[in-house]
């Protein structure tokens, strides 16, 4: 009477690398004894697939996960090879082989839109598996994509999209941008990043279609901006003084570009507003650094909401007052050769008044009156434009006496001031508007 193991038995040693071998032996002396068990061709079918594999691949992780017929693990072994790196078509039919739910697990991401293993992503290492795939649709996928890559930009990493473009045939995969249409990403700004990978993905492949391409060009520049000012935010504290003109440069720079953002910009300007309060925190404390420029935040302050002007005025003032106390006296100068500039251009003004005749001269006295009657915002920043400034201060004092609780007005006599390089006085204009918006807020609040 034989008391040897059965062939299932024997299966069951080959599920464990360090039985393997023994699983062998053991299904030979059975093969021996039994040629007529119907079982052999079924069994020995795997345990040699596992044993080819394992010669051929005597150092790879991945063998591990196929003898113990463990899917997932087998798969994460595969995401630690390079992204160039394919299991052959014939060696792929071994694997099938032996991961008997493999196929079923890749046929259910397709038609259903559900990912319930992640290391799934990485059967696009198997080279030919993706012929033995055979959804009858695959949108659910899409969709699925879709939807977690804008709540989850990371999903779409690299190996995502080496596994989309593996297994989705590529005439199918262009729908995605009738998919893309028909989401929210244009809606909530909270998609945007999402939606910047999605279409950056599809443009990349050349698939991106009309009706996607202004959201991708408005969603890069969204993208863009956020991106450097998180860094510029990321970096405020470590910054050395003696970088802080070329930090406020870059600052800058993203400010203007976010000031001209058509497309929800909240989350942005949170991130903005942070560097901003700890900028200015650091130059309430500093007594040492000069800066050599000066920037126009006057042109984007209406872009922003109110607490964002009140960090940016203050950063203007406390720029100027750096700058002034460095560089007054070869400012003056520059200001002195641009009035003998503006002298000049007078000169030649009246020459052409001269010979145009007295109906252009009674044209343009009339526009002088218009000015002088009626000063406005408008006018005073066209005159500091022109080169105007002295006139441009007169204009500015009357409208202050006229609208003496108008923050604006304050600030248009402040610009004047400044063109004429009067800085003191300037910044005291600056100061007072500040106040009065200050208070302005306060009574609507109240």
């Amino acid at each position: 009477m034989s008391f040897g193991l059965t062939v299932e038995e024997i299966y069951n040693l080959s599920k464990l690398p360090q039985t393997l071998e023994k699983s062998i032996d053991e299904f030979l002396k059975y093969f021996y004894e039994n040629p007529a068990d119907p079982q052999l061709e079924v069994y020995g079918s795997l345990i040699y697939s596992k044993k080819t594999i394992r010669d051929k691949y005597p150092s790879y992780a991945f063998v591990n996960g196929l003898i113990s017929e463990n899917s997932n693990d087998f798969l994460m072994s595969l995401s630690a090879m390079s992204p160039s790196f394919k299991i052959p078509p014939e060696d792929t039919q071994l694997v099938v082989m032996i991961l008997k739910d493999l196929i079923p697990k890749l046929q259910k991401i397709f038609e259903t839109g559900t990912l319930q293993e992640a290391s799934l992503k990485h059967s696009y290492h198997l080279d030919g598996i993706n012929l033995m795939v055979t959804p009858k649709t695959y949108k659910p996928f899409l969709e699925f994509v879709v939807f977690k890559t804008l709540n989850t930009p990371s999903f779409l990493d690299d190996d995502m999209k080496k596994f989309i473009e593996f297994f989705v045939p590529r005439n199918i995969l262009s729908t995605i941008n009738a998919i893309i249409s028909s989401s929210r990403l244009v809606l909530n700004e909270s998609d945007y990043i999402g939606g910047y990978v999605l279409l950056d993905y599809i443009n990349t492949l050349g698939m991106i279609d009309s009706t996607n391409i202004d959201s991708f060009v408005t969603l890069k520049k969204y993208y863009t901006v956020r991106n450097s000012i998180t860094k510029l935010s990321n970096s405020v504290f470590m910054v050395d003084d003696q970088e802080l003109q070329v930090y406020l440069d870059d600052l800058y720079t993203q400010i203007e570009e976010l000031s001209t953002l058509s497309s929800s910009k909240k989350s942005i300007e949170e991130i903005l507003l942070l560097v901003l309060k700890t900028l200015n925190t650091r130059l309430d404390k500093n007594t040492k650094k000069l800066f050599s420029k000066r920037y126009d935040f006057d042109k984007v302050l209406t872009s922003f909401p109110d607490n964002i002007q009140n960090e940016l005025l203050r950063l203007k003032l406390k720029i100027d007052e750096f700058y002034i106390s460095a560089q007054v006296k070869p400012d003056q100068t520059k200001v002195s050769t641009g009035a003998t500039s503006s002298s000049g251009t007078e000169m030649k003004t009246y020459t052409f008044f001269y010979f145009l005749g007295t109906v252009i001269f009674l044209v343009t006295a009339f526009l002088f009156l218009t000015m002088e009657f009626f000063p406005n915002v408008q006018k005073i920043e066209f005159l500091c434009k022109i080169g105007m400034g002295r006139y441009a201060i007169h204009l500015a004092e009357k409208l202050v006496i006229k609208n003496a609780n108008d923050f604006r007005s304050f600030f248009a006599l402040a610009k004047a001031l400044e063109v004429c390089g009067r800085y003191e006085d300037s910044i005291n204009a600056y100061k007072t508007a500040m106040s009065i918006r200050e208070k302005n807020h306060e009574n609507k609040g109240e």
